[in-house]
């Protein structure tokens, strides 16, 4: 049995003869280490915007927006309270419409899938017709 001695430090000066990544029998180079990879900002959070979009889709399709909605519409809005000037919407009502396009993108698939039961889908597109707040077809999809 060989003991196990640590390498020789190697001077300043020399470079070291052998495979790339120390290695015997190898000829690949290492490619272990630090890489730096470019993605813009932009992407970024659109794609952090969407998964959590799609991560709290479950949770949000639990409550009933039409029931939480409906004591704010009949309510006229304090003129305080306005915000028909606001270049961009709520968080709430983007995540709001991530979530049912994600969700109007997979019934599609339902829809245009031989293989799913009618009943299947039928139950599917009325349940996200009482969430979106409207009557729900698979042509009605499209619009979103």
């Amino acid at each position: 049995m060989m003991p196990n001695h640590p390498p020789a430090p190697a001077s300043a000066g020399f470079a070291r003869t052998g495979s790339a990544s120390g290695r015997k029998g190898r000829g690949l180079p290492c490619t272990c280490g630090p890489t730096r990879v470019h993605i813009p900002r932009r992407f970024l959070a659109l794609s952090l915007a969407l998964s959590l979009a799609l991560s709290a889709g479950p949770v949000l399709a639990q409550r009933a927006p039409a029931a939480a909605t409906a004591p704010a519409a009949s309510t006229p809005t304090p003129e305080w309270r306005r915000t028909d000037g606001y270049r961009f919407p709520a968080l709430a009502d983007s995540v709001r419409r991530l979530q049912f396009a994600a969700q109007a993108m997979q019934l599609r698939e339902y829809c245009a899938d031989r293989r799913v039961p009618d009943e299947f889908v039928r139950e599917r597109l009325q349940r996200f017709g009482r969430m979106s707040g409207r009557e729900e077809t698979c042509a009605s999809l499209a619009d979103y």
